[in-house]
């Protein structure tokens, strides 16, 4: 523990009066060298204004109680960078961190007083733990509060966070440096208040914070898959044992919408027309089949060849596009810590699965035999169609900005005075993701050529799907609002707007949205903002 001179020979005044002590501003010895109960002696020749256990500080650095400095030292636990977490917390005996600091300090039913250095890191307030800044370790009286001393508390984020405020508690002669975060979406703040019952008093202070942080960027959409194609026709014989028509492919399951693409037609008996293929509901037609083929009446070469099957058709309409997000109103809200929440974009819509295409018909059959011919042919059996190509999956939308804010309260008793507030720049709010393409058609299974030295016609090929619609594009994030003073709209701080010195930045810019009509909001700016 470091040693300085002691004042021993001085008696205070209770009256508040003139007293004497031979060296000014001490601390008052006891039987083992530690401080009494006092902790403190007046300054010889100081007529104190106020009693030893007042003195508030002030901007002037004045000394009231007379006891060597501004506030009252021995209602103190101090705190310094060369200091010792095993200390005592005395003038001559600091401990070294904030967090020590103030466990001590609640444990004696003190307040903190903080060496004109920089700390880092979010101070965690507890209520009747008052904290005090600008308090020279290095003055020939050692913390010794005086201009020009400048206690920096700084942090990325969050520089103070003050939760169940219930007994009166300041923050006063500190400078805070919230710097930007790192985190996409995240806020700035100086202080942030959350509840309490009783006043949390914030005056004397230097204020400064950085940017919000820019939202993250919504995502493309996954692209649609594609259809499944259609299998093909069966094959037709010439002289074929067993004369009948080839049945037709059977159509195939959409992966991505209910039902299946149509069946391919079946391929004529000799003296039969080819089957049409399947029509859908919605989806594409089924082609028709093919006409028999007429024969002479005295030889067994036809005069004519079965008819070719007509091939499917694919859908009139490609797959719905999905509806692109609306841009967002809302203003967003303080959370329950007191951090600025704002609006995300929200995500578009679905695009629409691609219908299923028809099947191709069946071949038309020879035509009819006269009952001296023994050869049959038979006929090729029509291709399934391909079903619809699956829709493309929405943009999702950008997050929003994060905030600047001096002091953010969403629940509690804020006194504020005499502070002077620089706020920087919203976060852009995060651009917002397109949609996925929709997939491509399956493609209609082949239909089958006339067989060699036959005299039926060729099956049609299935109609192909139709492609998915694309998905909708999302929405860009709103900007981050800058404000000196953000409040939960139920709390009164009457005063804050005229008490304190306010330079604000810009609201931050809205995310670019999927399309022009869905850029995000952009971030308000204020002195004083009520959400």
């Amino acid at each position: 523990m470091r040693k300085r001179s002691r004042c021993v020979h001085a008696v205070y005044v209770a009256s508040a009066t003139l007293v004497a002590c031979a060296s000014s501003g001490s601390d008052n010895p006891s039987a083992d060298g530690g401080a009494n109960d006092s902790g403190y002696v007046p300054v010889p020749g100081c007529v104190a204004t106020k009693p030893f256990d007042e003195d508030p500080i002030d901007p002037e650095f004045l000394d009231e109680n007379c006891d060597g400095s501004d506030g009252v030292l021995h209602k103190c636990i101090f705190v310094a960078a060369d200091g010792d977490d095993a200390n005592d917390g005395a003038r001559l005996a600091p401990v070294k961190t904030i967090t020590q600091g103030i466990t001590k300090a609640r444990d004696q039913g003190k307040s903190l007083c903080l060496a004109a250095e920089t700390f880092s890191g979010t101070v965690a307030m507890i209520g009747g733990v008052s904290v005090y800044g600008g308090f020279n370790e290095k003055a020939p009286f050692a913390f010794h509060r005086e201009k020009g001393a400048e206690t920096i508390l700084t942090n990325a984020g969050t520089v103070v966070a003050a939760t169940a405020i219930n007994t009166e508690t300041h923050l006063e002669g500190v400078s805070l440096r919230a710097r930007t975060p790192t985190q996409a979406g995240e806020g700035a703040y100086g202080v942030r208040l959350s509840g309490g019952t009783a006043p949390f008093v914030v005056r004397y202070n230097v204020i400064a914070v950085g940017d919000g942080q820019a939202g993250a960027a919504g995502t493309k959409g996954d692209d649609g898959s594609a259809g499944i194609n259609g299998n093909d026709g069966s094959v037709g014989e010439a002289g074929c044992a067993t004369p009948a028509g080839r049945p037709g492919a059977l159509g195939v399951e959409s992966t991505c919408a209910a039902g299946f693409s149509g069946d391919g037609g079946r391929g004529g008996n000799d003296d039969e027309n080819g089957v049409s293929g399947t029509t859908l509901t919605g989806g594409g037609t089924g082609g028709a089949g093919g006409s028999k083929g007429s024969t002479t009446t005295l030889i067994c070469t036809p005069k004519t060849d079965g008819g070719d099957g007509a091939p499917g058709q694919p859908p009139a309409q490609a797959g719905t596009t999905g509806s692109d997000a609306a841009k967002g109103t809302e203003r967003g809200a303080l959370d329950s810590v007191g951090r600025f929440v704002g609006l995300s974009g929200p995500k578009g819509g679905d695009g629409g699965p691609g219908a299923n295409g028809g099947g191709g018909g069946g071949a038309g059959g020879r035509g009819p035999l006269r009952t001296t011919c023994n050869t049959s042919d038979c006929a090729p059996g029509g291709g399934s169609g391909g079903t619809g190509g699956c829709g493309g999956k929405p943009g999702t939308g950008g997050t929003a900005g994060g905030a600047s804010i001096g002091i953010a309260v969403f629940a509690g008793k804020l006194t504020a005075s005499a502070n002077v507030i620089t706020t920087g720049r919203g976060g852009t709010g995060g651009a917002a993701g397109a949609g996925g393409s929709g997939g491509a058609p399956g493609i209609g299974g082949a239909g089958r050529p006339k067989p060699t030295n036959a005299w039926t016609g060729a099956s049609g090929k299935g109609g192909d799907g139709a492609p998915g619609g694309t998905g909708g594009a999302g929405a860009g994030g709103a900007g981050g609002p800058s404000a000196c003073v953000v409040l939960t709209a139920s709390v009164e701080a009457p005063e804050v707007e005229t008490a304190n010195t306010c330079t604000m930045g810009t609201g931050g810019t809205g995310g670019a949205g999927g399309v022009t009509a869905n850029k995000g909001a952009d971030g308000e700016r204020g002195k004083v903002l009520k959400f």
